[in-house]
Parts: C-alpha cells; structure tokens; sequence
C-alpha cells in the first residue's frame, strides 16, 4: 500500500517519499564535520567514536522502516576526523557526541561529551543557487575530554 501510495504522489510531483528529512520548500544546504579530540594535556586521542547525531532526517530501510540518519565515525591516530557529506535544512537541531570506546588504550578512560552543531564555527564552501540551495559549508571544532574520575 505504502509503495503505491508513493508512486502516485511521485507522478503528482510530490517527493513525500524520496530518502531525505528535507520537504518541499525547505532550504537546504550540503556539510561536513570535521575536528580533532584531545585529552586535556593536549594529547591527541584515536579511536574516539563521534557521532553525528541527525534529530529530523530519517530514510526509509530495505523493509520500509523509518531509520534516523546518523554518522558514526572515529578518530585517526591524530585525534582528527571527518564526517560524510550531508545535506539537509536543519543544522541547528544536529549534535556531535562523543565516546571513548577503547578503555585504557588512550591512557585512561575518558568521559563522553556533546556539542550542538549551531556552536561549532562554520566556514561556507560553495554559494548556494540562490534559491532553496544555501551551498556547502564545513563545521569545524577541536574538543578536549576529560579522564573519568577512578
């Protein structure tokens, strides 16, 4: 039913069921995240798993089920990464989390910490068409992670 329901708002001109949160009239724009996570003396930290955390945009899996769009990356052995490109219309609602998954490895275990995407200073890329396309812009941030208390 579902997928008759999309072909028919499909030859209407409707996009309701096309892999992406952003709607019809939705400025949009394409991003990446990058950084580095350190340790608070400074030192770089590998394998810190960041997540993009992607509130609003969700696409339907192989079975139709509705699955948040999130990235889920780790740090190189420099402490720095990068997310994949994206492209929505809600920045403001994004957050980068942030865990340490490899106990010890790092020279202790570090607590996990978050930051909005609408805090990170961004930098534009590509102009936009000037219409509902607002470009390409990069978020970059470095954060520092504390040892969790023994």
């Amino acid at each position: 039913m579902e997928q008759s329901l999309c072909g028919v708002l499909a030859l209407l001109g409707f996009a309701a069921c096309a892999e992406t949160s952003v709607e019809y009239g939705t400025p949009t724009m394409d991003f990446w995240v990058r950084g580095k996570v350190i340790s608070d003396d400074g030192k770089a930290l590998k394998d810190i798993q960041v997540i993009v955390k992607n509130e609003n945009a969700y696409y339907n899996d192989e079975e139709g089920e509705l699955v948040r769009m999130n990235d889920t990356i780790y740090t190189d052995s420099g402490g720095e990464f990068v997310s994949q490109m994206m492209r929505d219309g809600w920045v403001d609602t994004k957050k980068l989390i942030f865990n340490d998954i490899d106990g010890e490895a790092n020279g202790g275990t570090f607590k996990s910490d978050s930051v909005c995407m609408k805090d990170m200073e961004s930098k534009q890329i590509k102009k936009g068409d000037g219409n509902w396309y607002l470009g390409t812009y990069e978020y970059n941030m470095e954060i520092k992670l504390s040892k969790e208390d023994k």
